[in-house]
């Protein structure tokens, strides 16, 4: 069994969302250049915000995003050697085949395996009343821990066990059957959320159960693949429906259906609203800007916005000021994001002693 930093899933153990691997932010030395973590809640409905298989990323982009995660995965979490380029084409070989003989998305199978082993073909097996080995982490027995080449016919039994499962308490395919009747895209992340704690799903805010990050967690995977989530099992838990993103009828003759929503104007948990100017630095013309971000000061007169690859000792003040002026960013500068204005200077600050 892993140490208990994993999150415990009933049946699956969700360990995806355990181990520090790639920060999406910025630290002491660089920004991570993705998109803003989408804080999905309530019940995996348009109408909540949440993303239509439409605004999924194709398959080929996903793969393409998760593959610097995929390749330090193994090292990174301790468990063996990094995967090959053969056993990591054998993942991606066999979720296609898995998909076409399944009929399950294999944009949802790529997620879910990013979610539960970030793609290490030797994660080690995890239990809670049944052991979930393997890739996908469900129940089965297709395991290459502590096997080093990982044969091919392994690698798609791991894929295969997690998905269609035959004569397995529960697959991914049988969760997305028990929402056969669910006539929108929620059946997906409710589908993820059965997947994640092996109980019906009988509470319609998908961020109740094991780990209440999950389904918000696989939407985001869905749309902008990620290394480690930013989600706050609190926070999540806690909302009725997407915090500040657009929602939608879910009528199917609805005209806006297939119109994409901008997920740039989404708020989430831990981010701010971009800055009303994109320069290097700004300044107000009246003396005092009127700014939304959030955690700066009243009164700020000047911004540092940084560039892809800037850092906090980038700014033009010390870093002890940037906190002081902006009270949300974190000690070790671990939530600075290229972009976004962060206040620099003050009239009080500018004015001589």
């Amino acid at each position: 069994m892993l140490p208990t930093s994993i999150f415990a899933a009933s049946s699956f153990i969700a360990f995806g969302t355990a181990f520090p691997l790639y920060s999406r932010v910025a630290t002491s030395t660089t920004l991570a250049p993705r998109a803003a973590y989408i804080t999905f809640g309530g019940d995996g409905s348009t109408a909540a915000g949440w993303p239509r298989q439409s605004e999924w990323k194709s398959f080929e982009d996903a793969w393409a995003s998760n593959q610097d995660t995929i390749r330090g995965s193994c090292e990174n979490h301790g468990w063996g050697d990094n995967n090959s380029d053969a056993e990591t084409q054998a993942v991606k070989d066999s979720i296609e085949s898995e998909s076409g003989a399944s009929g399950v998305p294999k944009e949802l199978i790529l997620a879910i395996m990013m979610q539960e082993s970030k793609g290490c073909v030797r994660a080690p097996t995890t239990a809670s009343d049944a052991p979930n080995p393997g890739l996908m982490q469900g129940a089965g027995t297709a395991s290459c821990h502590s096997i080093s080449p990982c044969p091919a016919n392994v690698i798609y039994d791991m894929i295969h066990e997690g998905t269609t499962g035959e004569g397995l308490r529960l697959s991914l395919k049988k969760a997305l059957d028990a929402f056969s009747a669910t006539p929108d895209d929620s059946k997906y992340y409710k589908a993820a959320r059965l997947y994640n704690s092996g109980d019906q799903v009988t509470d319609p805010n998908l961020g109740q159960g094991a780990t209440a990050c999950y389904a918000s967690d696989i939407a985001n995977r869905l749309i902008a693949p990620f290394g480690d989530s930013s989600c706050d099992n609190g926070a999540v838990a806690s909302l009725a429906q997407t915090a500040g993103r657009e929602t939608v009828n879910n009528d199917n003759n609805n005209s806006n259906d297939d119109q994409p929503l901008d997920l740039e104007q989404h708020q989430t948990v831990d981010e701010q609203p971009a800055p009303k100017q994109n320069a290097d630095t700004q300044t107000a013309d009246s003396g005092v800007l009127d700014t939304s971000i959030t955690g700066a000061v009243e009164g700020c007169i000047k911004y540092y916005t940084p560039s892809d690859g800037s850092t906090c000792e980038a700014a033009p003040v010390p870093l002890a000021t940037l906190r002081q002026l902006n009270s949300l960013l974190s000690e070790d500068c671990s939530n600075l994001w290229a972009g976004y204005g962060y206040c620099i200077a003050t009239l009080a600050l500018l004015q001589p002693n």
